[in-house]
């Protein structure tokens, strides 16, 4: 059985990649605002797995109102990046995106975040409620249940 105290246990879904030479700053170090793009990374391949929120197909997507990173250790060039994701914590038309920034290699988890996201109505540009399936969708996934 998993440890539940490990920082990846309440993740089910991980996107994994390396750093891209236009990420580092002049001391060879992931650009602090690059984190924010791998957590985009990490949001846009949750939802395509759960096949939600992807326009042109849904009238619906989503906009992030606010984002928060806790930077814990620097990631180099050399370094492979997982980011995990999660989401919770679900209102009628918000909810929020959880991010771990793990270096496998290392054993080593190199920052947190998350994102609040605001389902919009790209016709009406305006809030609206998540979509039943989408939220059913996410709910299921996050209990256990395939994507």
């Amino acid at each position: 059985m998993p440890n539940p105290d490990h920082p990846l246990a309440p993740f089910r879904f991980q996107v994994q990649f390396n750093p891209r030479f236009s990420d580092l700053d002049a001391f060879g170090h992931v650009n602090n605002a690059r984190y924010l793009t791998y957590f985009e990374e990490g949001r846009v391949g949750y939802l395509r797995a759960l096949g939600i929120f992807l326009p042109p197909a849904s009238p619906i997507s989503l906009v992030i109102t606010r984002a928060e990173c806790n930077y814990l250790s620097p990631v180099l060039h050399h370094h492979q990046v997982q980011v995990h994701v999660r989401a919770a914590d679900w209102g009628k038309a918000k909810f929020t995106f959880y991010y771990a920034v793990w270096l496998p290699e290392e054993d080593l988890l190199a920052a947190t975040g998350s994102t609040k996201a605001v389902a919009w109505h790209l016709g009406q540009r305006k809030p609206t409620a998540i979509p039943s399936e989408f939220l059913e969708r996410m709910r299921a996934f996050e209990e256990g249940q395939p994507a």
